[in-house]
C-alpha cells in the first residue's frame, strides 16, 4: 500500500493550477493588469487597463494584450451569488459606465450609454450631430486607417467620414457613427492639454495602431464646428479639412454622463 498514490492528489493539483478567465468582449473596462481573457480559442493576459472597443481585439492590440504561454488550466468564472448580486445592485442602482467589478473569481458588467454603429446610408437614431452655418450637420464618426481607428466627422450629404493622420486629411467611405441618448453626453472645454488627464468619463472614440485610446473633439474654425481627435499623450487636438491635418490647442472633448 505504500506505493499507491492518494486518490485525491491529482484533483487538488488541478484545482490549484486553474485560473479564471472570460471571453473578450467590446465595451468592457478591463483591469487589473494580469487578468485573463479568451479570444478565438486563445488565452490572453492584460498588459494595460483599458475599455475595449471593436477593432481592439487582442489579436490587433499587442500593446494591450499578450498571449499566455500556458494555454491550459483555465476555467470560466462563476456567476454572482444571489446575495452578492443584490448587494452590488444596491450600491449601483443605475450604473452609467461599463466595467467589470471583481469579487474573487466573479465579474459583473455594466453598459456604457453610447455605442458605435456602422453607417448604412442614413443616420441612425440618436446620432450625435452638430449643425453649422453652412446649412449642414456634421456627425461624430470614426474610420479605420493605418492599423488604427480614428475619430472625425461624417457629412451625410457626401456619405463620407473625414479624419486625419500623418499631416493629411483621411476620407473613409466605410465608417461608424456614434449614438447616445440626449442628455447622456456632454462637450467639456479643454484649454490646456495637461488638463485632459483630469476630465472624467471620456468617450473612447478609437485608438492608434499601438492601442493608445483616442477621444472625440469639437473644434471651431471660423465659427464653424468640426470634429477631430486627441489623446492623453498628444500635444493638441487634430482634425482633417481641405486635404490637411490641422492642429488646435483649445477644443471641447466628448464625455458621457
Amino acid at each position: 500500500m505504500s506505493n499507491q498514490q492518494p486518490q485525491f492528489q491529482e484533483p487538488i493539483q488541478q484545482q490549484q493550477e486553474e485560473q479564471a478567465y472570460e471571453l473578450w468582449k467590446p465595451n468592457v473596462a478591463y483591469s487589473p493588469i494580469g487578468m485573463k481573457v479568451e479570444y478565438e480559442g486563445t488565452f490572453y493576459e492584460l498588459r494595460h487597463p483599458h475599455t475595449s472597443q471593436m477593432g481592439w481585439e487582442p489579436t490587433q492590440t499587442p500593446a494591450l494584450w499578450k498571449v499566455c504561454h500556458n494555454q491550459e488550466g483555465f476555467h470560466r468564472p462563476s456567476q454572482y451569488s444571489t446575495s452578492e448580486q443584490q448587494l452590488h445592485e444596491t450600491l449601483q442602482p443605475q450604473p452609467q459606465t461599463q466595467y467589470n467589478q471583481s469579487m474573487g473569481n466573479t465579474t459583473k458588467t455594466f453598459e456604457l450609454p453610447y455605442q458605435w454603429v456602422p453607417y448604412t446610408g442614413t443616420m441612425p437614431l440618436n446620432a450625435i450631430g452638430i449643425p453649422n452655418d453652412l446649412g449642414k450637420t456634421f456627425f461624430v464618426a470614426r474610420g479605420k486607417h493605418n492599423g488604427g481607428i480614428h475619430p472625425g466627422y461624417a457629412d451625410p450629404a457626401k456619405n463620407r467620414c473625414y479624419t486625419s493622420y500623418g499631416g493629411k486629411e483621411v476620407v473613409n467611405e466605410k465608417f461608424e457613427i456614434l449614438i447616445c441618448d440626449s442628455g447622456r453626453y456632454s462637450w467639456v472645454t479643454c484649454k490646456d492639454q495637461r488638463n485632459l488627464e483630469n476630465i472624467k468619463n471620456l468617450v473612447i472614440a478609437g485608438n492608434e495602431s499601438n492601442g493608445v485610446p483616442l477621444y472625440s473633439c469639437k473644434i471651431l474654425r471660423e465659427k464653424i464646428p468640426y470634429l477631430g481627435k486627441t489623446s492623453k499623450i498628444a500635444p493638441c487636438a487634430y482634425y482633417g479639412l481641405d486635404g490637411n491635418e490641422n492642429r488646435v490647442n483649445i477644443y471641447e472633448v466628448l464625455t458621457y454622463n
